[in-house]
């Protein structure tokens, strides 16, 4: 990430980077990631949630994977949590009731944001 948001400071603006929308003109539903990273960045966290809600999220986890002992302490609490709420059974099945209607939120927040709807 880091890296790469270093080269596109320097680059001359190139358009939208998201090849479905580069292609089609038709936003996916992570579509202003780039956008939310930088504005995290910057401090700015409204901006980077009006660019994609899960922009300021994804920012936090990136920084959280950096701190091995903190990582793993929220990674089995969550475990733990998930754990006595779904059962082991239901794991793979919860988690398509959890990511389907997010992306699909997602992508009618960014067909929105870009008048597509």
């Amino acid at each position: 990430m880091a890296v790469g948001g270093t080269a596109l400071i320097a680059l001359p603006a190139v358009g939208p980077l998201c090849p479905l929308r580069r292609t089609t003109g038709v936003p996916c539903p992570v579509c202003g990631m780039t956008t939310g990273t930088f504005a995290m960045v910057r401090g700015d966290v409204l901006a980077a949630f009006l660019a994609n809600p899960l922009a300021p999220l994804l920012f936090a986890v990136v920084l959280l994977a950096f701190i091995p002992p903190l990582w793993r302490q929220l990674w089995r609490a969550g475990t733990a949590l998930k754990a006595s709420l779904d059962g082991p059974d239901d794991s793979a099945r919860s988690r398509w009731w959890v990511t389907v209607p997010v992306v699909a939120a997602l992508w009618l927040y960014q067909l929105h944001r870009f008048d597509h709807l």
